[in-house]
């Protein structure tokens, strides 16, 4: 998906984290070896923290006053960035990448409008 919309000022970001039952321990190296080994397509940032006192600044940004994250591959966001405000759009549940392609497909259009 992100090659189908990368020219639509589009860009999928991973966010490794350690804090689901240790199920991404490791260096960034190791990290990066996995992803290769799935060919993971999309960049990936350093690991981070998305709970807790450690929050990364990005997952502060996110949550809000929000839900914590209860599982990593569980929520997803989808961010539009217009000018200087930013829209954040939550999905908790099962959802995978390619099952929101209809909504980012849309919220591209408002904005390319």
């Amino acid at each position: 998906m992100d090659q189908r919309l990368n020219d639509r000022s589009f860009e999928i970001v991973g966010f490794p984290c350690n804090q689901f039952m240790g199920q991404c321990p490791g260096t960034p190296e190791d990290i990066r070896k996995v992803c290769n080994k799935f060919e993971v397509e999309f960049k990936v940032a350093e690991m981070v923290c998305v709970n807790g006192p450690e929050r990364h600044p990005l997952y502060k940004l996110l949550i809000g006053d929000g839900r914590d994250i209860t599982w990593n591959f569980y929520t997803k966001f989808i961010c539009v960035f217009v000018g200087h405000e930013i829209e954040i759009h939550r999905y908790d549940g099962m959802h995978s990448p390619l099952s929101l392609e209809e909504d980012i497909v849309e919220l591209l259009q408002t904005i390319e409008s």
